[in-house]
């Protein structure tokens, strides 16, 4: 403190206390930026196991209740609402038939939560008619469609940098499903040669609409608040999965789980998976809330 007093009373050295100021600055940029790149890459990890348990429960023991897997996901980031968050007098809008505030009209969050149950509804959709590593290569269009929705809603300028990291993205995807597909069997690609491009369709949608929903959530992580719109989500989400699944998949949940469990798997392994479905989604969905917080949509889809 004192050296830097000194040298704004006499106005000596003023370059060198500028370098010195440079440097300090720059080391932490730098390990801000690998901080950032490690968090992309367990988020990441987090959506691969999801998906992973997905394929398990919907494409090799039969079950296929998207309903079921994306609701108990939706109720644990609805707690949001009731833990950890105060609700402040200035609140302006409040959820109906209830007393819990909000920053913004809830008219707003039934339209992010369309963009958010959507996608998940069609990516789950997708498992059951094409492979794990096909959904995972369209899912790569997620990033043109998420750059071209920050463009518009966040007025985000992209540099040459980051085009060359969405080409090296979607040939690595490409990469992956060749090599995959070089070591599948002609019976494998018999049997789901019906149903793949009705599945590749479901998720090149999904993809497009995560863009502009990814898109959205960094506006309202960065500028609205975090916990609100997880909480929003995850309320409206319950609801609507949960309506749906009585109505669409209640009835051959049991017959379904029994008849697999006595063919492949006992009932609690089944169980387990359902479960940590759920608990992989809602863990992305905080994991990636909190790293739009300081970085931006692209580069988590391109983690």
């Amino acid at each position: 403190m004192e050296g830097r007093s000194v040298l704004g009373t006499t106005g000596q050295q003023p370059y060198l206390n500028d370098t010195n100021d440079d440097s300090d600055t720059e080391e932490p940029k730098h390990k801000n930026r690998i901080r950032n790149l490690l968090f992309g890459q367990a988020i990441a990890f987090v959506a691969c196991s999801q998906n992973v348990l997905s394929f398990t429960l919907e494409s090799k023991l039969g079950l296929a209740f998207p309903n079921l897997f994306l609701c108990p996901a939706y109720v644990l980031l609805s707690l949001y609402l009731f833990c950890g968050r105060v609700d402040l007098p200035a609140c302006d809008y409040r959820v109906p038939l209830t007393s819990i505030g909000l920053r913004v009209s809830f008219a707003y969050y039934l339209g992010l939560s369309l963009l958010d149950i959507g996608p998940n509804y069609l990516i789950l959709l997708a498992l059951q008619k094409t492979s794990l590593t096909s959904v995972s290569l369209l899912g790569s269009l997620t990033i043109p469609s998420t750059m071209m929705a920050c463009r518009w809603l966040l007025q985000q300028k992209f540099s040459t940098h980051n085009f060359l990291g969405v080409a090296l993205c979607l040939c690595g995807g490409i990469i992956t499903v060749l090599s995959d597909r070089g070591n599948t069997t002609l019976a494998v690609l018999k049997h789901s040669s019906d149903s793949s491009f009705y599945g590749d369709v479901l998720a090149i949608l999904a993809a497009m609409i995560y863009g502009v929903g990814d898109a959205a959530g960094e506006f309202w992580a960065k500028h609205v608040d975090r916990k609100e719109y997880l909480g929003m989500i995850g309320l409206l989400g319950s609801m609507v999965t949960f309506v749906l699944f009585l109505f669409l998949e209640s009835n051959n949940l049991y017959d379904r789980i029994v008849t697999t469990s006595s063919q492949t798997f006992p009932t609690f392994t089944i169980i387990s998976f359902i479960v940590g479905y759920a608990l992989f989604l809602a863990a992305y969905y905080i994991l990636a809330t909190l790293f739009l917080v300081t970085c931006d949509a692209t580069l988590l889809n391109l983690s």
